[in-house]
């Protein structure tokens, strides 16, 4: 399982938070682990982990995340999922830029066997400075996918989204991100993905995080409910 997480192809909450490195840096990596238990009335296990990397040069921005989580409760799976996203930036100046999107879920427990986004766009940063960073993206998508025995649909789709990363101090940092993923012919047929998660340097690069990931599905597969909530609290380490 730990192959999974490792190897699995979301992180998007991550890959936002070390998009705001300086420019003309090299790649800089986030390996992170979280975990959470309940024993008592109820028996609860979930573990997940992330791996990071993004690198600024010149007017390129280029990162990549992989994450998942496995979890149980009371001895049946009700936590498995796994993902990866990649996206490059090309800056026309300081604030307006063309990007290039592409992520690949699989959530078992949501009976998705696949879901694979490719987005091309356009982005503007509303707020762009040492501490802080604000941007806007929109483009049309593309998206392939398949549920639980059901036949691979492909469609497409017209991708809004937003980033924020903010430092409080040389300790604290958060970031943010949220998008929205209607069909092109079906606007009543959407994803929305959004999360947060907030980092709290312990010595030198380790840091404790928490996070909050919410996927909705107007339209999600038979027998799954439209909403996905996960809370992780864990650990990190840059370098």
């Amino acid at each position: 399982m730990f192959k999974k997480l490792m190897l699995g192809a979301v992180a998007v909450a991550a890959v936002n938070q070390v998009s705001a490195a300086n420019a003309d840096t090299g790649w800089k990596w986030t390996v992170g682990v979280n975990a959470a238990v309940a024993r008592g009335n109820s028996s609860s296990t979930l573990v997940g982990g992330t791996i990071l990397t993004a690198r600024k040069w010149e007017q390129n921005e280029l990162s990549f995340g992989l994450d998942g989580a496995y979890g149980k409760a009371n001895g049946a799976k009700n936590v498995e999922n796994y993902g990866g996203v990649a996206q490059y930036n090309r800056l026309l100046d300081d604030r307006w830029f063309l990007y290039g999107h592409g992520d690949i879920r699989r959530d078992t427990v949501a009976s998705i066997n696949y879901r694979i986004t490719l987005s091309p766009g356009v982005g503007y940063y509303l707020i762009k400075n040492d501490k802080t960073t604000l941007s806007l993206e929109t483009g049309p998508g593309f998206v392939m996918e398949k549920f639980k025995g059901v036949s691979s649909q492909n469609y497409f789709t017209l991708r809004v989204g937003e980033k924020f990363t903010h430092k409080f101090n040389e300790h604290v940092s958060v970031s943010q991100y949220a998008e929205y993923q209607p069909k092109i012919d079906d606007f009543g047929n959407y994803v929305v993905d959004a999360g947060a998660t907030l980092s709290a340097k312990i010595a030198g690069n380790l840091a404790t995080t928490w996070t909050i990931r919410d996927t909705y599905r107007s339209e999600p597969a038979a027998g799954r409910v439209k909403n996905d909530v996960q809370f992780l609290a864990g650990l990190s380490y840059a370098f």
